[in-house]
């Protein structure tokens, strides 16, 4: 059954699992699970750098998994991302920051 949103535009959504908080973004865990017409699903582990967000890299990657893995999809230049976490306070630091920052 093919992903669907309500009339939502261009939403990506990441889910990002990580096992160890010394992880970082890496394409080869980044995939394409789903896509409809002005929607994309991702999965990916936890879209961080040594810096923090890796908000460039990550929207690279899914760039790249869109046209890879999606028929040569390419990603519209106004995409909006949607990241929706599956971490928790165990995964380390990052997740903590945001997790205050959204409170």
């Amino acid at each position: 059954m093919p992903f669907s949103a309500a009339k939502l535009g261009t939403v990506i959504a990441t889910a990002a699992v990580a096992m160890t908080s010394a992880e970082s973004l890496d394409f080869k865990r980044v995939h394409l699970v789903d896509q409809g017409p002005t929607n994309f699903l991702f999965r990916g582990n936890m879209p961080t750098n040594s810096t923090g967000f890796a908000y460039d890299e990550l929207m690279s990657f899914l760039q790249n998994r869109s046209i890879g893995e999606g028929n040569g999809t390419v990603l519209p230049a106004d995409t909006k991302l949607m990241v929706l976490s599956l971490n928790n306070d165990f995964d380390g630091d990052d997740f903590k920051v945001n997790k205050r920052n959204e409170t």
